[in-house]
């Protein structure tokens, strides 16, 4: 309400200028930024395109400019106007965002497509190994728990330590302080500077992956210097009486000292560290013990409509004494059976020719939808919670490239199954996702392909490269 109109016929030009250049430039950048962080060209556009307007914010830095006399008064009913303008924008371009990609997608050459679709698969299945992830989380907890251990002894240190020891040491109390003070966090500082060995091989591949963004690496290290440097001046600034030059050099060489160490994975207190996480996890790591499989299915295909679950098999059943090939349940309902408990046997990913026994326990993957019919048709829609300990079936993914002998293959004539014991449950095919696809599905260059199954089996296909896919 504060607008001029006769200020916006005025200053038309400027406004519909920077209109413009804010509708255009700032959903490129923002899409750009989404597509360099391993997202699809889809989801790049659709990001851009919400993000093509100047926020509110923009009135309170045109007002903290009129106030300090650094803007004309006649550039804030500007700014107010492209604001608005370009809110009001906005929501048309959150509209057009998917037509837009539909109608440049075909357009854009094949050889721009595939990398563009490789890069984003390149990039999400370095998120699925969870390596960066893992060492990210760990150094950020090991930095809180050193840092609130370390922090707790200089305070201890102060309010109980030292009046005893200025009672006794006399003229030599600040470099009695300094010495002990330092035998005491330095095991700590060490600890949180150096790699923790549980996670030493992960921190050498991802250093020795050129594709990997090493600045990542080389910020954590940064970080921890920075941190250690700092406690080390608190020390001297506590015990001795210092100048402000003489703090920053003792901070600049610690850093340094630190940053140079040659071993950043020799000293630690890891089996202390460990046991306090373990203490810390107890019940989380309890509560995964009972179900991890679940949990890692559902971890892995988060987002998407498949969803895992499990059903016993009573012993009025009509699929009791039917292999699995005869139950149809695979052709009828799109259901993957992915493990079977049969008292303590446990068969993972079993063939089409296993029998269904009384007081079978089936593990299967499918969407709402096909387990809904499924369980309807079983006339049972009781699911039983999870006991027991199920480790071995694992969720994997790899990326089909243009050398794979896959290229062109249908699910059923590739033999995954027959040669690794390994089934597909999912195929992401640019910005489509079929779940449980059809085992006549050929497939296709730049398919991320989701198999399920034993974890050797599973470890075997990574590490062999069955058929040269180029495994992810």
């Amino acid at each position: 309400m504060m607008v001029d109109p006769h200020i916006i016929v005025e200053y038309i030009v400027p406004i519909l200028v920077i209109s413009l250049v804010v509708v255009i430039f700032q959903p490129l950048s923002s899409g750009f930024g989404v597509l360099m962080s391993g997202q699809n060209l889809k989801t790049a556009i659709q990001a851009g395109f919400s993000l093509s307007q100047v926020g509110e914010f923009a009135f309170i830095l045109a007002t903290l400019g009129i106030s300090l006399n650094v803007i004309s008064p006649e550039i804030y009913p500007i700014i107010v106007s492209v604001s608005i303008l370009t809110t009001l924008i906005s929501s048309y371009m959150i509209k057009w965002a998917v037509p837009f990609y539909d109608l440049i997608y075909p357009k854009i050459p094949v050889n721009v497509r595939t990398f563009l679709d490789e890069f984003s698969i390149s990039s999400s299945s370095l998120n699925t190994d969870n390596n960066w992830t893992k060492l990210r989380n760990r150094t950020i907890l090991r930095m809180v728990i050193y840092s609130v251990i370390i922090i707790a002894i200089i305070l201890l240190f102060n309010l109980f330590l030292y009046p005893f020891i200025d009672k006794f040491t006399g003229n030599f109390s600040p470099i009695v302080r300094f010495v002990v003070t330092s035998c005491a966090i330095i095991p700590c500082i060490m600890s949180m500077v150096n790699i923790n060995p549980e996670y030493h091989d992960i921190y050498v591949k991802l250093r020795e992956d050129v594709k990997f963004n090493r600045g990542k690496l080389l910020f954590i290290m940064i970080l921890k210097s920075f941190l250690s440097s700092l406690y080390m001046m608190f020390v001297v600034e506590s015990c001795f009486d210092t100048s402000l030059l003489v703090n920053i050099l003792v901070f600049m060489g610690t850093m340094a000292l630190i940053y140079f160490l040659p071993n950043k994975h020799g000293f630690s207190l890891s089996k202390a560290e460990t046991q306090f996480l373990v203490n810390f996890h107890a019940k989380e790591n309890e509560e995964n013990r009972k179900v991890p499989l679940k949990k890692h299915i559902a971890n892995k295909l988060s987002g998407k409509d498949i969803h895992m679950n499990n059903v016993e098999i009573s012993s009025t059943s009509k699929y009791v004494g039917v292999t699995l090939a005869a139950s149809q349940i695979k052709s009828k309902f799109g259901i993957n059976i992915v493990k079977i408990i049969r008292g303590n046997k446990q068969i993972n990913v079993p063939s089409a020719n296993e029998i269904i026994f009384p007081g079978d326990i089936l593990y299967y993957l499918g969407s709402e939808e096909q387990v809904t019919e499924f369980l309807i048709d079983l006339d049972s829609n009781q699911t039983l919670e999870q006991e027991e300990v199920i480790e071995e079936i694992f969720l994997k993914s790899f990326v089909v490239n243009d050398e794979s002998e896959l290229v062109s293959v249908s699910i059923r004539e590739c033999g995954i199954r027959d040669k690794t014991g390994c089934m597909v449950v999912g195929i992401e095919r640019h910005s489509e996702s079929y779940m449980n696809p059809n085992i006549d599905m050929a497939f296709e260059v730049g398919d991320l392909v989701w198999v399920v199954g034993d974890k050797y089996q599973i470890n075997k296909l990574v590490e062999e490269k069955i058929w040269a896919i180029k495994v992810k």
